[in-house]
C-alpha cells in the first residue's frame, strides 16, 4: 500500500470514529424494557458525555497531524486509549444505569429499590467509534516510514535542529 493513500485512508478512518462518538454522546444509555417509563435526560451528554467528544476532538486532531507526521501516530493511539478508558468506567459504574419508579406525582421514588436497566446504544457506538479510530490510527502507524535523524555534514553526528 502506498503510504501516501494508506495516511490518507487511516486519517479517514479516525476522522469516521471521531464521528460516531460524538453522534455516540447523545445517544440513549439506558435500554428501558418492560414497565419501566421512559426517561427524560436519558443520553450520554446527560452523564458526562462532554469527555467523550473531546476526546473525539482530540482524537481527530492528533489523527490528521499525524497523517502530515508520520512519526506522531502514537498520539491518536494514546487518546484512544484514555477515552477507551472513560467508556470502560460508564460500563461497571451501576449508578449511572440504576432506575428509580416515578410516584403518579411525577416524583422518583429513590428511597425505594431500583432497576439496574441494560446498557443502551450509547455506550456501544461510543466503544465502536473507538475503535475505527484506534484501528486508523494503527494504519497511520503501518505507513510511517522511518526516517533517520538528519546528521551533520562535516562531523556525521546526529543533528540537534535542523539548521543546516
Amino acid at each position: 500500500m502506498n503510504s501516501k493513500v494508506g495516511a490518507s485512508f487511516g486519517v479517514g478512518m479516525i476522522v469516521v470514529g471521531s464521528i460516531v462518538m460524538v453522534v455516540a454522546a447523545f445517544l440513549p444509555v439506558n435500554e428501558l424494557t418492560g414497565s419501566l417509563r421512559p426517561v427524560g435526560g436519558n443520553t450520554l451528554m446527560r452523564h458526562g458525555g462532554w469527555v467523550l467528544v473531546f476526546s473525539a476532538v482530540a482524537i481527530v486532531s492528533s489523527g490528521i497531524y499525524a497523517g502530515r507526521k508520520p512519526r506522531r501516530w502514537p498520539a491518536p493511539i494514546g487518546l484512544c486509549v484514555l477515552a477507551a478508558a472513560r467508556v470502560l468506567l460508564w460500563v461497571i459504574d451501576d449508578s449511572t444505569r440504576t432506575v428509580y419508579p416515578v410516584r403518579p406525582d411525577g416524583s422518583i421514588a429513590a428511597d425505594g429499590t431500583g432497576v439496574l436497566a441494560p446498557l443502551g446504544i450509547a455506550l456501544y457506538a461510543a466503544a465502536i467509534g473507538i475503535a475505527i479510530a484506534a484501528a486508523g490510527s494503527l494504519i497511520l502507524r503501518a505507513t510511517a516510514k522511518f526516517v533517520p535523524p538528519r546528521r551533520c555534514p562535516k562531523c556525521g553526528q546526529p543533528a540537534v535542529d535542523s539548521t543546516f
